[in-house]
């Protein structure tokens, strides 16, 4: 693992040797008490609090101030990065740690997008884990040496494609506008899919939610739509936030990365 710094500096008062409470979200009972016992027999590392129910983890980090949470992927109901996402807007500046089985470049990338400060393997090592912890409470991102040079290049053909460098002044989600601007250099719906990595069915549900907000009829009128306000705009505000939506959108790419994965269960 590399340590990548850039959480806001100022927002935790520890120390290098101070102990760090978890709270720890997994379903599993057996295999969350395998958890807790590993962590806190590992010097520096305390339980906060422990819960089984995603929807409650809220609640409970409001009752048990933990330095960090760490939270399995795969949860019933609420996935563990919906509920990362939540977590993190109720909790500014609490750091959430995801827990997958074996987490890919996508769903490291998905676990940064929601909020979570990275994810790391189920399996890893208890000492392995303390650090990660530690460092997180230290305001730091831990993100896989693959998953940054992956990070950098998504960054960079981002810029070269300048998709979300002229956000418009719209009711649009910025992944409806992703969708939009797509759209207008005429990409298929399904190489839309494969480009911002959704299903075919969730570009579709973009497009619908699209029109509706838009109240137009067609992709052809909504596309029209955007190109008159961007030519219109000269210093758009920012495109405005869903955050339901955002939640949904996580969802939709979680499934779909965990239906393309291995069957595997620890």
């Amino acid at each position: 693992m590399v340590v990548v710094g850039g959480r806001s500096k100022g927002t935790r008062s520890h120390g290098a040797d101070a102990a760090v409470a978890v709270l720890v979200v997994v379903d599993d009972l057996p295999a969350r008490r395998l958890l807790i016992d590993a962590l806190t027999a590992t010097e520096g590392i305390t339980l906060a609090a422990e819960v089984g129910e995603p929807a409650d983890a809220a609640a409970v980090a409001e009752a048990a101030a933990p330095d960090a949470v760490l939270m399995d992927v795969e949860l019933p109901g609420l996935d563990g990065v919906r509920a990362a996402h939540r977590l993190t807007l109720e909790r500014p500046g609490l750091p959430v740690v995801l827990l997958a089985e074996a987490p890919s470049d996508e769903l490291s990338m998905l676990a940064l997008r929601a909020g979570a400060v990275g994810a790391v393997p189920a399996g890893i090592a208890a000492d392995a884990l303390a650090r990660v912890l530690r460092a997180v409470v230290l305001d730091e991102a831990v993100v896989p040496h693959h998953t940054a040079r992956a990070m950098s290049e998504e960054v960079h053909r981002l810029r070269l494609r300048a998709r979300e460098l002229r956000p418009i002044d719209s009711c649009l989600t910025t992944r409806e506008w992703q969708v939009l601007h797509l759209m207008s250099a005429g990409v298929t719906t399904a190489a839309i899919a494969r480009e911002l990595f959704l299903s075919v069915h969730t570009v579709r549900s973009h497009v619908k939610r699209m029109l509706a907000k838009l109240e137009v009829h067609s992709r052809a009128e909504a596309i029209a739509w955007a190109a008159r306000v961007a030519g219109a705009a000269d210093d758009p505000p920012p495109v405005a936030r869903d955050e339901a939506e955002e939640e949904r959108s996580l969802g939709d790419e979680l499934a779909r990365l965990l239906q393309d994965a291995p069957a595997t269960r620890r």
